[in-house]
């Protein structure tokens, strides 16, 4: 799969209030939008589809503005199963040739994409709703609409996109299932709403979502993707937007143009002033936007993408980095550096160094980075078995998990949104001990339950000097246990509440084995969890 940088879209709503104002805000900067129609607007008699307001017509003032367009198609019609998302023959017949109602009138409309979020409760209703998200019944219900929706809009126009999934987050049980019926041939694209995936982690849970072979070299739009918190929206912007040129995304929307008051950051006020995250989209669609993407590459716990030969994006574990030769630094809103007080990234402040000519680091080269430290991270090297393994391909740990017997059990990778809760990514979980007594980890997070433990083991390639450092945070008032131990032997222990926070000298020899054990001595714990092998 040749790897680029995804198309930027931005996720207007014209379809709920036609608004010219906000077109012509976004027109200089957003060349793409991703809108919706409401059904029940455009057919008010049965099989009669007409576009005759505002929120119907909208597609064509977009196409006067030489814009592209994908519009969304979720709602129902109460002429169709009684009002609720359509579940009978007729009332799945009568959405597909809604959909193609809207290729049919729009040319410059590129891509349907059949329904929003279908996997969650909240754009969905009647007996579809009342079944579980990750159900055979649920997946099949969206199956038939997906198949309504390719057959007759690809009649109309083969060369329109069918963007099918819909999905909130990466329920991979849901999109597994889901393409085991054949869904493959009814979609151009997988449309995903990853929210709840955090960048560092996205190309590692998108590699595993790949590992269905339907879904391997498939393209993926994510169709959704934005942040609530305004001041970190930009950097969240162009994390996301470099885990997705790695992931194999053509198109990327962000969520939202304009503010609609739901709390997330938009890229324009009302007044049509752009905001951080805005500006930081402007720098993407101006310079990133079609480069072909590679990664950067540059040790464990640092993160960044190369695109092209002359820019590349960079965060991480903290590294002293300059440039030379013409090169220059700008911050995630494409606000160029100018000061060496401000010439650093971390984990939070990401960096775009930008080139006249191919990236070369080194002293001869026009970028000098700093020796990277980490040799171990539990959450960069975060991987996921393929079956039973404690060390999955990538990672430098072997995880397990300890019951409250003493038994040594493996914590395989485990669906997204599966029966018996967890979370709607892909993580490692152990059910062997039944599904309400489950201790799993993800890459932040682990559930232990009373009496058990999870624990994280480095075996040395070769001879080491570093510092270990391991830092938790539980539930109030549950107390949490750690224990290291180096070859069985107990070097370290303690007990907190709330908080352990611990960095430890450690010199290993080669194939000494460094154990980190995590114990919930009395009651369940969720801790927030980073272990750490840093020289």
């Amino acid at each position: 799969m040749i790897l680029r940088a995804p198309v930027l879209s931005a996720c207007s709503n014209f379809n709920q209030a036609w608004a010219p104002e906000k077109l012509a805000h976004s027109a200089p900067m957003v060349r793409d939008y991703r809108d919706g129609m409401f059904w029940a607007q455009v057919e008010t008699t049965l099989g009669e589809h007409v576009y005759d307001q505002p929120t119907t017509t909208y597609p064509t003032e977009i196409a006067a503005a030489d814009k592209r367009l994908s519009v969304m198609i979720q709602s129902p019609n109460p002429l169709y199963d009684g009002g609720v998302t359509p579940y009978t023959p007729e009332g799945v017949e009568a959405f597909g040739h809604f959909a193609a109602s809207i290729v049919r009138k729009y040319p410059n409309v590129h891509s349907i994409e059949v329904m929003n979020e279908f996997n969650a409760q909240n754009f969905i209703s009647g007996p579809l709703k009342a079944m579980q998200p990750f159900s055979d019944e649920r997946v099949a219900g969206y199956f038939e609409l997906l198949k309504s929706v390719a057959t007759k809009c690809r009649a109309v126009r083969r060369s329109v996109k069918i963007l099918g999934g819909a999905t909130h987050s990466l329920p991979t049980l849901y999109l597994w299932k889901l393409f085991d019926l054949g869904a493959r041939a009814y979609m151009d694209a997988l449309a995903l709403h990853p929210y709840t995936t955090i960048p560092e982690a996205m190309v590692e849970q998108i590699k595993f979502m790949r590992r269905h072979p339907s879904i391997d070299s498939m393209p993926i739009e994510i169709t959704e993707f934005g942040a609530a918190d305004e001041t970190r929206a930009a950097r969240m912007f162009a994390k996301l937007y470099s885990q997705y040129s790695l992931s194999g995304a053509s198109r990327v929307s962000w969520y939202q143009m304009h503010d609609r008051g739901d709390g997330f950051a938009p890229l324009y006020l009302a007044n049509g002033t752009i905001t951080a995250v805005g500006r930081a989209y402007k720098f993407a669609q101006d310079n990133l936007v079609g480069k072909n993407a590679s990664p950067l590459n540059k040790g464990p716990g640092t993160y960044g993408t190369r695109f092209g030969l002359n820019i590349f994006s960079i965060w991480g574990e903290p590294r002293a980095i300059s440039v030379r030769n013409g090169a220059e630094a700008y911050d995630s809103r494409g606000e160029k550096i100018t000061t060496d007080a401000d010439m650093y990234f971390d984990e939070e402040r990401l960096l775009y160094i930008v080139a006249p000519t191919t990236i070369a680091f080194g002293s001869a080269g026009n970028v000098v980075l700093a020796p990277a430290k980490t040799i171990a991270d539990s959450r960069a090297h975060f991987r996921f078995p393929i079956a039973r393994e404690y060390k999955a391909a990538g990672d430098v740990f072997e995880r397990f998990f300890r019951d409250k017997n003493g038994l040594e059990l493996p914590l395989p990778s485990h669906h997204g949104q599966s029966p018996g809760g967890g979370a709607w990514f892909p993580s490692r979980w152990n059910k062997d001990v039944g599904v309400k007594n489950e201790t799993h980890i993800e890459e932040r997070i682990m559930i232990i339950q009373a009496l058990c433990e999870v624990v994280h083991r480095y075996t040395a390639p070769k001879a080491t000097q570093g510092s270990l450092v391991i830092k938790l945070i539980g539930r109030p008032n549950v107390p949490m246990q750690v224990i290291v131990r180096k070859n069985d032997a107990v070097v370290a222990e303690g007990e907190a509440v709330v908080n352990y926070d611990n960095t430890l000298p450690v010199n290993l020899a080669l194939g000494d084995a460094l154990e980190v054990v995590v114990r919930a001595p009395t009651l369940r714990n969720v801790i927030d969890y980073r272990i750490s092998f840093v020289k």
